[in-house]
């Protein structure tokens, strides 16, 4: 792939995603971004469970593992663990749509197999930027930078959790936005550099 085909997919993520989540919780005078987590768009039950968890997880999963894999593959072409590691954050994304929470039964195998796709997600993603900024740091140091900014903007987001304890869902959409974030600005570093300093192969 190319820098510019590689940037798509990231940019095409975040504009499936957000849009989405935004559009669908307006049409929920149920829903609040405060308090209500963004699986529960496409729980069990709720309305148009399946446009959520096909459009909203599903699909930009798909689109961000192909970035993460191809991405590093132009960074260092002999990294595939590390493309793996890093396609593995949209696999898991895709997984949990895959698998809808339950939202009356937490503790049950929907919500199970829901929370395992999540965490694989960013268990991945953290593993996977932070291999990333190590391969960039030489041949391509603004995403090396802007990798070690997403892992520190992610542990701040997480730190939140203690300090806005009354408020998780909105703490969960400021995480969301650092995980999407990376993503559309290593897009968007992609598609500057294009013309002036294409990406070495090795």
């Amino acid at each position: 792939m190319t820098d510019m085909q590689i940037a798509r997919l990231g940019i095409l993520a975040n504009l499936l995603f957000w849009p989405l989540m935004f559009a669908m919780a307006a049409m929920r005078s149920d829903y609040s971004h405060l308090h209500q987590a963004i699986s529960e768009l496409g729980s069990l039950g709720a309305p148009w469970m399946m446009v959520w968890n096909v459009f909203g997880f599903f699909g930009p999963g798909l689109l961000l593992a192909g970035f993460g894999w191809n991405l590093v593959r132009r960074l260092r072409p002999g990294s595939r663990w590390v493309a793996g590691i890093l396609a593995l954050a949209g696999i898991g994304m895709s997984f949990a749509g895959v698998f809808p929470a339950n939202m009356d039964d937490r503790e049950g195998w929907e919500t199970m197999l829901h929370a395992l796709g999540s965490l694989t997600s960013l268990l991945s993603w953290a593993a996977g930027v932070i291999a990333t900024a190590i391969l960039a740091h030489r041949t391509r140091p603004d995403i090396a930078a802007a990798s070690c900014i997403a892992i520190l903007a992610a542990l701040c987001g997480f730190a939140l959790y203690g300090f806005m304890p009354h408020t998780p869902a909105l703490v969960q959409r400021i995480n969301f936005g650092v995980f999407f974030g990376w993503y559309f600005v290593v897009a968007l570093l992609l598609i500057v550099r294009r013309h002036s300093a294409p990406m070495p192969n090795g």
